[in-house]
């Protein structure tokens, strides 16, 4: 049985993934060109990532995830009848792979995509990042720092701090929290203006222990994103203030409630073994009746 609070935590999600089903269902009444169908795919694919585990198909047979990923490989099945080589395809394949969970065969995929026809150096540099991204949630941390070493050059200054969070995570992971913190401090000192890029230093920072500067980088991101406020409530409860970390959180969801909730949804174990699912619920219930006026 679905809890209140998982219901609240799913719904946006949930309604999000069938209006995009709804739509893809009336849009195709002929047989679509490929570049309809890469697009069909790669939404499906988006939409897979944004859609809980949990949350079941509308028939009962199992999680809708796997369902719409299932359909985007069948849209990119499709796509590769009319051309199998194509870099666009190999990188919706490898994005498909990653959300399956295999991360060493999407990493795989992403090197083999980086050198097909067609493969720009912005969608390279992207794919390098996202190739990173797939090593270090397969634990093959030196594998991360020697790719990001070797394909440096293609970096460029969008890029070039994911790459240095990627770096600093490796990094961690790998036992050098020296480098990592140092590397952080490169982060917040690139742009400070930045709010994901602050966010991740402050999560580094968090995992080095250093909680000061961690929480530093968190009010720097509070300076432009309210959602600055759930990580300085999170970091709150980690360190024993619960009151503080649930006003905090409060305010996190009056001012970003969509993502606070996905972060909610994330961090659920956190959350459950500090604050009850009653007040969870009660906090959520609360901060939607004041973001809607008139109720």
């Amino acid at each position: 049985m679905t809890s209140p609070l998982q219901r609240s935590l799913e719904y946006g999600a949930s309604c999000a993934v069938l209006l995009g089903l709804c739509y893809f269902g009336f849009m195709f009444e002929a047989e679509p060109d490929f570049m309809t169908l890469m697009g069909a795919a790669n939404s499906h694919a988006e939409q897979a990532e944004q859609t809980p585990q949990s949350l079941q198909r509308p028939d009962g047979k199992g999680p809708l995830k796997d369902q719409l990923l299932e359909q985007a490989e069948d849209y990119l099945n499709r796509a590769e009848a009319y051309d199998n080589q194509t870099a666009l395809g190999s990188e919706v394949r490898a994005y498909i792979t990653f959300l399956r969970g295999d991360y060493l065969e999407a990493a795989r995929i992403y090197e083999q995509a980086r050198s097909r026809e067609g493969c720009s150096v912005e969608m390279s540099s992207d794919m390098l990042l996202n190739q990173a991204r797939a090593l270090l949630e397969a634990e093959q941390f030196s594998q991360v720092l020697a790719l990001l070493e070797r394909d440096a050059e293609l970096l460029n200054s969008q890029n070039e701090t994911q790459g240095n969070i990627l770096r600093a995570h490796a990094l961690q992971a790998s036992g050098k929290a020296g480098a990592a913190r140092e590397l952080a401090k490169v982060i917040v000192e690139a742009d400070d203006k930045d709010v994901n890029s602050l966010i991740a230093a402050g999560e580094i920072f968090e995992k080095v222990d250093d909680l000061v500067s961690a929480e530093a980088a968190y009010n720097k991101a509070l300076a432009t994103n309210p959602l600055g406020n759930y990580f300085l409530a999170r970091l709150k409860v980690k360190g024993g203030q619960l009151d503080r970390g649930i006003e905090m959180l409060g305010r996190a969801l009056s001012g970003a409630r969509l993502n606070t909730l996905q972060l909610l949804r994330n961090d659920r174990e956190l959350w459950g073994s500090h604050i009850t699912e009653e007040r969870l619920s009660d906090l959520i219930g609360a901060s939607g009746k004041a973001a809607t006026p008139g109720r």
